[in-house]
């Protein structure tokens, strides 16, 4: 029954593991946090908050593979974040330098070509600091398009 409504309704899942703790069903126990973990029906928290109100014989080392394996799922999660905030930190970067050079230094815009018809450009034409040229005609039918 956990296993098909376990995800809607988490109170299912310690009424299991506080049955089996009672009857002492280690292997039980250990059944019902493997497929904990493997649906993230339950925080590790709530387990051991579950676990520790037990004055029957249950050792931590029939949660010990459970609380292993979700302490090495956060290590992995610790690590993308790391590795997230280290190219957000490098984007940031390279937008600060790009800013700078837009507000100290001149832009060159050698195109010779429409970025949306590519035809030749004639006059009047619009120059974007992003470096995209655009005819006037060119310019109002890409905002009449977005909107």
């Amino acid at each position: 029954m956990c296993s098909e409504k376990g995800h809607e309704e988490k109170d299912l899942w310690v009424q299991a593991l506080n049955y089996f703790r009672e009857q002492n069903k280690p292997d039980k126990v250990q059944e019902c946090l493997k497929i904990i973990g493997e649906t993230n029906a339950l925080s590790p928290l709530m387990i051991i908050d579950t676990l520790k109100n037990s004055e029957s014989e249950l050792k931590f080392k029939y949660i010990k593979d459970y609380m292993t394996s979700e302490i090495g799922k956060l290590d992995s999660a610790i690590e993308e974040s790391k590795d997230e905030i280290t190219d957000n930190m490098a984007a940031i970067n390279e937008m600060k330098q790009d800013y700078k050079q837009l507000t100290s230094a001149p832009k060159l815009f050698e195109n010779s070509t429409c970025s949306n018809c590519k035809e030749r450009l004639t006059i009047p034409t619009y120059h974007f600091m992003c470096g995209h040229v655009y005819h006037e005609a060119c310019v109002q039918e890409e905002n009449y398009k977005r909107v």
